[in-house]
């Protein structure tokens, strides 16, 4: 199916029927066992919940928005709003960027869970020397897979300053994993959060070496196919594929990683991603320089590259890529919101304004259409 917009509810001018169940209700959602590889079901929005009218404001809203792409909103598994625009349509494959982490902490994650890296507090220099570098000073060797996943590697960064993307461009290094080792320690790993590129694209060099397989190939067979997921496109940092972005794919794939993480990593009655994992990955992390404030998030931190904001009626976990690609799940309503957003044009100094935007159709438009 080819759609421009498809939001399941009748949107004529500005006649609505308002009459919806509450979110205390618990209107019906997909079985446990629910096998995520199909396409999506789909639903009216008061079958699922929502206030039919409050929902296509926030569709309203999105709809005014500069550099929006999309915007899908799922409750309970079932697909209740869907809109694309720019020409856009329901088989256009988005550039996801930093989406692409939360898809590689899984990777860890079943990694761990199958045994091929023994421990999340394992030096990387054990996946790494000597084999793809001649060896690590005793600083370097203290960062851990953990500290990786955590954002809390203790390299000297500076992920939003042009000066560091000149740097790696001047370096004569083609390989942003290389650069970010190269790099001296700034604090001792574990202190402080500071994302990090570069120290997140070492994940994809560590999970080559210790499946024996491309990140690639191991992502197709241990997530992405049991996910459906098949029209995909991914970039390269050197020989290895690159962990801190260059995914690019449906945004009706990008919400089926949300559904698995609120169904505790479950599809088709298999565990896909270890329960284990989706909770720790979930799980704020006690460092420096947390939580944030960010638009109309009052509070932010981060698990094991997912954002989770703490709230006492929506808390929230999100997948966040450069610009406005959101995953955002909220597990107390079963509710997944996906936005992707055209970034080509964005820089640094520009992206916030853009990002906080949509963050503000998410939290300000969308929930209060399904919150009591």
């Amino acid at each position: 199916m080819r759609t421009r917009h498809a939001v399941l509810c009748a949107f004529a001018g500005t006649t609505f029927v308002a009459g919806c169940r509450s979110a205390t209700d618990a209107p019906p959602g997909l079985p446990v066992n629910a096998d995520l590889s199909t396409e999506w079901p789909q639903a009216t929005p008061e079958a699922q919940g929502f206030d039919p009218a409050k929902l296509g404001i926030a569709f309203a809203v999105a709809r005014s928005q500069p550099y929006l792409k999309s915007m899908l909103v799922l409750r309970n598994g079932y697909l209740v709003g869907e809109e694309y625009f720019a020409q856009d349509d329901d088989t256009t494959i988005a550039e996801v960027r930093a989406v692409t982490t939360s898809f590689m902490s899984s990777l860890i994650g079943i990694a761990i869970e199958e045994g091929h890296i023994a421990s999340l507090d394992q030096s990387i220099a054990d996946y790494l020397v000597p084999g793809l570098v001649p060896s690590l000073d005793a600083a370097h060797r203290a960062i851990t897979i953990r500290h990786l996943l955590q954002m809390t590697s203790g390299l000297a960064w500076a992920e939003d300053s042009p000066s560091e993307w000149d740097g790696f461009a001047t370096s004569g290094l083609t390989e942003l994993w290389r650069y970010a080792l190269a790099k001296p320690m700034a604090l001792a790993p574990g202190n402080r959060l500071a994302y990090n590129s570069g120290a997140i694209s070492l994940l994809s060099v560590i999970l080559t070496e210790a499946t024996g397989v491309s990140t690639l190939a191991y992502a197709r067979d241990r997530l992405l196919e049991p996910l459906g997921i098949d029209s995909l496109a991914w970039s390269k940092d050197g020989d290895y594929w690159y962990a801190a972005s260059g995914m690019r794919m449906r945004p009706r794939d990008m919400a089926k990683l949300g559904v698995l993480y609120l169904n505790g990593g479950r599809s088709a009655g298999q565990s896909i991603v270890p329960a284990s994992w989706v909770q720790q990955a979930t799980t704020p992390v006690v460092a420096n320089g947390v939580p944030y404030t960010y638009g109309p998030i009052a509070s932010m931190n981060h698990g094991f590259l997912w954002w989770v904001s703490p709230h006492p009626l929506t808390s929230a976990f999100f997948a966040w890529g450069f610009g406005g690609q959101f995953v955002y799940c909220v597990p107390a309503l079963d509710l997944v919101v996906v936005t992707t957003v055209d970034a080509r044009q964005l820089t640094y100094d520009t992206k916030g304004a853009i990002e906080k935007g949509v963050l503000e159709i998410i939290i300000d438009r969308v929930l209060p259409a399904v919150l009591p």
